[in-house]
């Protein structure tokens, strides 16, 4: 009988169970990251998707109930420039962990105190806003080129998993309300639950406590940077792979070398810097106000809601937030990117129209609902498309695209112009005759040329080494 050489499995044919195994120290590395990611949209949630639970006659109250979060994202992103990259990361996780604390612990104590809830939006946000910066900094740093889009993804898939939460949560609370009311306010059942999970991940980066390689050269610790090189990828000895991610490591260090952070930012990451402060400008409407206004109003009279129907909203952006991390590093960044943005683009515009259509034919709709119906169909299927597509892949391209020492500045800019476009949205709400199918019309026709230009424009960096995708950004020779 002929000798048969034995078989040798292919990487690609490895099963998502093996490699959650086999890179499980990469994802603990993010485990803290992911539980501020869910305390952020639970915050999200209770300020954006529903009405801020504060009785107040003043409109104003509410107002600056709901804008205050991101207001203390772009603050926590400005702060997080002046020590990541430069220190541990377990200062930013720290730090974190308890500004989310003491937010959890005024929501919980002062439920009806306006300063406190006000103090308490500003703190949360500052921790997911330090939280933003730390994270994506790391989370490419720590990955294997495989799973780098997946283990960036998390972040997108914790915030939708702690928006549906909290609409859950809120929903299940006035479902089962007794006659008699509860003896506890909603917004401690909110505090209760954030600071349980403020303590959840102080405890995590007290467990986990991974630093980043490149942070470890930085400082000039080979041998610490080669054994948690090796301990992440899950390897028992060295291996050819290792010696050549350690090379790689090196060769970033080298282009921020002697140089200043603006020579850096000029030569290198201006251009990445714009490409992506669109994309991800584009992502974050589906998070937007005007969005789960709209959704809300075209779910009661097209659904026939009793209850706020926003969670069917947060149910298709975290099903599309998950299916885009398990699809990213098997059919590439550029390509759902083009996809998702054509797509919906083109769900977004065809709702504008149909909203046209209503509010000029209103007397003459004999099934108004089914108009309605038609509407929520449209959303569903733009928040599926833009959070499987665009946010995701914006967030892992904030990852990649731009080198070391100039990254926690760049990725800065991009969280604060996101939160201002977010504050600007709720401002036009609030203040001004917002005519939604005109915006409609814009976003889609907005999506469908960005998904034209990201055709041409962006690089495929799937499976690809930080180190060669910073090349295809950038041209570095």
């Amino acid at each position: 009988m002929p000798l048969l050489l034995p078989t040798i499995e292919e990487e690609g044919k490895i099963s998502w169970l093996r490699v959650f195994y086999r890179y499980r120290l990469q994802f603990q590395a993010m485990a803290t990251a992911s539980a501020i990611s869910f305390a952020g949209g639970m915050k999200l949630a209770w300020s954006v998707f529903e009405k801020p639970t504060f009785d107040s006659p003043k409109l104003v109250v509410v107002h600056l109930l709901t804008i205050a979060w991101f207001v203390g994202v772009a603050a926590g992103a400005i702060l997080a420039t002046g020590f990541v990259g430069r220190v541990t990361k377990n200062v930013a996780n720290y730090t974190s962990g308890l500004m989310l604390l003491l937010g959890g612990l005024l929501f919980c104590c002062t439920p009806n105190s306006y300063l406190a809830i006000l103090s308490s939006c500003l703190l949360e946000g500052c921790a997911y806003g330090i939280n933003q910066i730390q994270s994506l900094a790391t989370a490419g740093e720590v990955a294997h080129k495989d799973i780098r889009g997946l283990l960036v993804a998390s972040e997108r898939i914790f915030l939708w998993l702690g928006v549906s939460f909290q609409l859950l949560c809120t929903r299940l609370w006035f479902l089962n309300e007794p006659p008699s009311g509860y003896v506890m306010h909603v917004n401690q059942l909110h505090g209760l639950l954030v600071i349980f999970i403020a303590l959840g991940a102080v405890a995590f980066n007290i467990l986990h406590r991974f630093e980043s390689p490149i942070h470890l050269q930085r400082q000039g610790r080979d041998l610490a940077a080669k054994y948690v090189m090796k301990q992440l990828q899950n390897a028992r000895y060295p291996s050819l792979e290792l010696a050549q991610n350690h090379g790689e490591c090196k060769q970033l260090l080298v282009y921020d070398a002697g140089q200043s952070i603006g020579l850096t930012l000029r030569k290198y990451n201006v251009l990445p810097l714009l490409k992506l402060l669109l994309l991800r400008c584009y992502g974050t409407i589906s998070l937007s106000l005007p969005v789960n206004r709209i959704f809300i109003t075209a779910s009661m009279t097209g659904l026939n809601c009793s209850m706020n129907c926003v969670y069917l909203l947060a149910l298709c952006g975290l099903l599309g937030s998950i299916l885009g991390a398990f699809c990213v590093d098997k059919y590439g960044r550029r390509r759902i990117a083009v996809i998702s943005l054509l797509f919906s683009g083109t769900c977004v515009f065809l709702m504008g129209g149909v909203l046209q259509y209503i509010y000029e034919e209103i007397s003459e709709i004999l099934l108004t609902h089914l108009t309605f119906e038609l509407v929520v169909y449209l959303m569903c299927c733009y928040q599926l498309f833009s959070c499987a597509g665009v946010s995701l892949i914006a967030s892992v391209y904030m990852s990649e695209a731009f080198t070391t020492a100039a990254k926690p500045f760049c990725l800065s800019i991009l969280l604060v112009c996101e939160q201002t476009v977010q504050i600007m949205l709720a401002l036009l709400v609030f203040y001004v005759d917002f005519n939604e199918p005109q915006f409609f019309f814009i976003m889609g026709v907005v999506g469908m040329l960005m998904g034209i230009i990201t055709m041409f424009a962006m690089p495929e960096t799937m499976n690809t080494s930080l180190y060669e995708s910073l090349q295809k950004f950038n041209g570095i020779p």
